[in-house]
């Protein structure tokens, strides 16, 4: 197994508040039926973009760019928003990490620049030692099983595909970023795939067939949480129905997203004898009762 890279960044690269922008590679552009691209060249994507946009997009071209694999390409992720704890405070942060950061990737930029200029072609060829090879056909496996029915992937062979080559390439990146010697270790691919798992739960979050009611599951159990913040346990069903948020004030929707989170141990539902009040017991990790 190899991965190949050209143990550099080969992007436009910010320099932040220690420098001006810099592009390192001027672009050198070529003719292809008609269409530019560039001769030789790099290219990284940052895409950060509001829900609602997205979601406009994925509804008008969301299967041509499923279909021609360009997600699968991306690292996604979809985090929770952060407002109303966003708190300002008089702590001054340390940039130092931040500093070395940039600097080993401005080391990367500018060997990359020598071998513009040195007009080299040739790509330094990264393998696998001998465990991180027989690693990756056991990842690789386990991926393709997953791609069946009844697999977390299943639906999704357009990222399932394209899992472990992204692999393969975090990990010849974590390698050449850390100054590792030789091929790529175990442990450095087992890195690049924990890391990858994470970004792919997301993708499946946010395109699987699930999604939407994975994203209710997860709207109403942290409108739960206000509760269990303050110390309250049981709430009465009727109170999320009435109060709770408004695509669960439809008894048939609020019964629907309650089993899924009885299912997944999120909540217990429960009532008293001689009480027809219906109570959800929002930790019911904490037993009793």
């Amino acid at each position: 197994c190899k991965a190949a890279t050209t143990c550099s960044a080969r992007l436009l690269f910010a320099h932040g508040n220690n420098g001006p922008h810099r592009c390192p590679l001027p672009p050198i552009w070529g003719k292809l039926e008609g269409d530019n691209y560039p001769a030789r060249g790099g290219l990284t994507v940052s895409l950060m973009v509001q829900e609602s946009v997205f979601s406009k997009y994925m509804a008008h071209k969301g299967g041509v760019s499923r279909g021609s694999g360009l997600w699968a390409r991306f690292l996604i992720c979809r985090p929770a928003s952060t407002q109303g704890t966003r708190y300002v405070s008089t702590h001054v942060p340390s940039w130092y990490h931040q500093t070395q950061f940039a600097s080993r990737l401005e080391h990367f930029l500018e060997m990359d620049l020598i071998c513009f200029r040195g007009n080299k072609k040739e790509k330094e060829v990264i393998g696998f030692d001998s465990e991180a090879a027989r690693l990756w056909v056991e990842i690789a496996n386990d991926i393709e099983s997953r791609m069946c029915a009844g697999g977390i992937l299943y639906g999704l062979g357009d990222h399932g595909s394209k899992l472990v080559e992204v692999i393969s390439r975090l990990a010849a990146l974590l390698h050449c970023f850390e100054g590792f010697e030789g091929d790529i270790s175990m442990s450095t691919l087992q890195a690049a795939t924990d890391l990858a798992k994470w970004y792919s739960n997301d993708f499946i979050k946010l395109f699987g067939e699930n999604s939407k009611e994975n994203d209710e599951e997860q709207e109403l159990n942290c409108w739960l949480d206000s509760f269990r913040k303050v110390g309250k346990r049981f709430v009465k069903k009727n109170y999320i129905l009435q109060c709770g948020p408004g695509k669960f004030r439809k008894k048939a929707a609020l019964e629907h997203v309650l089993l899924r989170l009885v299912n997944n141990s999120a909540i217990r539902i429960l009532n008293y004898p001689g009480d027809k009040t219906i109570y959800v017991d929002l930790c019911p990790w904490q037993g009793g009762l």
